[in-house]
């Protein structure tokens, strides 16, 4: 955890205890030596006298006149670059030397620690207050100032009984000059049965004697899943003068993007994230940002206004709402947040509460154990309940890849005997499991179940060294193609079923296409597919998100951060895996014109919800043009009211829809079974 610290700075002023400036030596007044800032620097053989004046031969007393101010002794000692013997006060603890060696002073003389104890810091010598429980140390001027503590839990409620899941505490102290906080927060949430998420807060902040905020810092620690931790982000602000400097850095997909500006408001509150759900952000995890809310808003003017907020984790500077109802009657005052459903209580101008609904912060009876508590929980609750998961008639499949490596998937079958061909759901371009499953979104589950139903059969797979598929996620393109052609293979193979249809949603749209040119297809399907320039789309959410804030002075340098990664990985200088595979299997697939239709004859059908934020939703229109100039039978859809999977859009969300529980749509998942019925015979146009 940062420390605000001040040094107390002890300067030679050129003068000694009686007010008298110091005598200066000269070069004629040094003799054998010369004179250097004020004392005499001796020629071999000679020493500079105690008060380094005259440069005397040995062996003359060097320590003449050099008393220690009685508390050490003077001895010559070997200084400078070659050694030379000088005189030096030897002194005796907790004396410590004078920046010139000649005096010893003691640092913690009339320095009031109490009710703590003075020494001097082992690393600068000057005087530091070591303090008990309930003090914390002050450097300017040393002290021992009383720190107030606020111990909180984070409590979920489900049907009457609570259940803990995580601690913070804020402690804080004020002075004169202005006031000090430092927090800690740890939680876990069991998001599913296979595991959950959670994160570590650090946070600090000074204010000075207005309420203003000059210097923060916040630091998230994040779990997932198994509880692998990784750094997400570190965030700084300070004051150069009177101007605001931001500092970041963040963990993004597992590469570091680092970066400084200057900022021309007030100095934003940290908030530590913006990764929108139905109901909670991971920002309500830290408590230093409503303590800080309280003591730097005006909580006896009611109304609506706006603040200066940094959203941390994706270092978006933004102007956050807040409303305002003061204290009434001896009761707290509130501050709600509308974008987060969020109320905060403040009584005295102290942090009582924060309820978002279905969890909150509230003051703890006694100091907890800052652990992550591992209790398991019933599933997160959510505003839109994650809907349950249809019935499938499912053949598990363990199919040899041909280097050897299993690849587990399933296949999904109608209540008959199957129609027509068989759907063949490609893995992700990116590592992915069978399901496509992105915490409460299952696209192709939810597709496999449709298809089922409309008498269709599909195979879904764990992508390489995903869910129960063996092998490492880090293998090359060549051997992921591999893959592909042995799960189409598979379903040719099956007398069940009259062809394949390729099926595969967003960055995966590179694959599909040289799986077009190279396999027997009955049909192929892309979902939110990328465009001409796949190095642009990898960066095309973050881009949305930074417009979306309005602040697109910050955008150039995470855009030339990202296209300086992505040339890396393209020319093989950049020999790090990002995204989950290796910078060969991106240097391969860079070197590919990502959405060149040539060669592809069989039909094509393009889907796109038109609240598509991941990728831009007209590549499905660049990409029927091209197929169509080529005389390809092609049919695209951009459907309103969806996003990134399918699923329901909430255009203002910030992380858009893919973050959302809800199943695919069912009128989507219709059309693409109606579509896949209507194809001819064999495939021909």
């Amino acid at each position: 955890m940062r420390r605000f610290t001040w040094l107390l700075v002890l300067t030679v002023a050129g003068c000694d205890g009686g007010g008298e400036p110091t005598p200066e030596c000269t070069d004629e007044g040094c003799g054998h030596g010369r004179c250097v800032e004020g004392r005499c620097a001796c020629d071999p053989g000679w020493q500079p006298r105690g008060d380094g004046l005259l440069c005397l031969a040995f062996p003359a007393d060097a320590c003449e006149g050099v008393d220690c101010s009685g508390l050490g002794a003077c001895a010559l000692v070997p200084v400078g670059q070659y050694g030379q013997e000088e005189p030096r006060c030897q002194c005796q603890a907790p004396a410590v030397q004078t920046p010139d060696g000649l005096d010893c002073i003691d640092p913690c003389e009339g320095v009031d620690c109490s009710p703590g104890d003075c020494a001097p810091s082992p690393d600068t010598g000057l005087a530091l207050c070591t303090c008990p429980l309930g003090y914390a140390p002050e450097f300017e001027p040393p002290a021992c100032l009383p720190v107030d503590a606020y111990h909180y839990e984070l409590i979920y409620e489900d049907g009457g009984q609570e259940y803990p899941f995580g601690h913070g505490w804020v402690r804080f102290r004020e002075t004169a000059e202005g006031a000090a906080l430092e927090s800690q927060s740890n939680h876990f949430i069991q998001i599913s049965y296979e595991g959950g998420v959670g994160a570590a807060y650090r946070g600090s902040a000074r204010l000075d004697a207005t309420g203003a905020l000059r210097e923060a810092s916040l630091d998230e620690q994040t779990t997932f899943g198994a509880l692998s931790a990784r750094r997400r982000m570190a965030y700084g602000l300070g004051l150069e003068g009177d101007q605001v400097r931001l500092r970041l850095a963040l963990n993004v997909l597992g590469s570091l993007w680092r970066g400084e500006r200057p900022w021309d408001r007030p100095a934003p509150l940290p908030f530590a994230s913006a990764w929108d759900w139905p109901s909670w952000s991971y920002g309500c995890f830290d408590p230093l940002f409503y303590f800080l809310l309280g003591r730097t808003l005006d909580l006896g003017l009611a109304g609506e206004r706006e603040l200066d907020v940094l959203i941390v984790s994706y270092g978006l500077p933004t102007r956050l709402p807040v409303v305002v109802t003061p204290a009434e009657g001896g009761g707290p005052a509130r501050v709600e947040l509308p974008w987060f459903g969020a109320t905060a209580s403040y009584q005295a101008g102290l942090l009582q509460e924060v309820d978002y609904g279905w969890v909150r912060w509230r003051p703890a009876a006694q100091a907890a154990a800052l652990e992550l508590n591992l209790r398991p929980l019933p599933l997160t609750p959510l505003l839109h309940p994650d809907p349950p998961a249809e019935a499938l008639a499912e053949e598990p499949v363990a199919l040899e890849a041909g280097d050897g490596v299993t690849l587990s998937g399933s296949l999904a079958l109608p209540e008959g005997a199957p129609l027509g061909p068989a759907v063949l759901l490609a893995p992700d371009l990116l590592p992915s499991n069978r399901d496509l499953g992105h915490y409460h979104t299952r696209l192709f589950r939810d597709l496999a179940a449709a298809l089922a139903r409309a008498g269709l059969a599909s195979l879904r797979l764990d992508g390489r060294g995903v869910g129960e598929s063996g092998g490492d996620a880090l293998a090359p393109l060549a051997r992921l193609e591999a893959d592909l052609d042995a799960a189409h293979a598979l379903l040719a193979g099956d007398a069940r079923f009259d062809g394949v249809v390729l099926v595969a949603h967003a960055h995966a749209t590179p694959l599909a296409l040289e799986a077009a040119r190279r396999l027997p297809l009955r049909g192929l399907v892309l979902i939110a597919p990328t465009g001409a320039d796949l190095g642009e789309d990898l960066f095309h959410l973050t881009r949305e998100v930074i417009a979306r804030t309005g602040l697109t002075d910050l955008l150039p340098y995470y855009e030339a951060d990202h296209q300086r990664h992505v040339q890396g990985l393209a020319d093989g200088t950049d020999t790090q895996p990002a995204w989950g595979r290796s910078a060969a299997f991106w240097q391969a697939l860079l070197a590919r014109d990502p959405d060149d239709p040539g060669g592809i004859a069989c039909p094509v059908l393009l889907l796109a919800g038109e609240e598509e934020l991941a990728l831009p939703p007209d590549h499905v229109d660049s990409l029927a043009a091209a197929f169509q100039a080529q005389g390809t039978p092609v049919e695209a859809h951009r459907l309103p009211g969806l996003g990134h999977r399918l699923t329901p859009g909430q255009a203002a969300d910030l992380l858009e829809a893919y973050h959302l529980p809800w199943a695919a749509d069912a009128a989507a998942a219709e059309l693409l079974s109606t579509w896949i019925h209507a194809l001819p015979a064999g495939g021909a146009p």
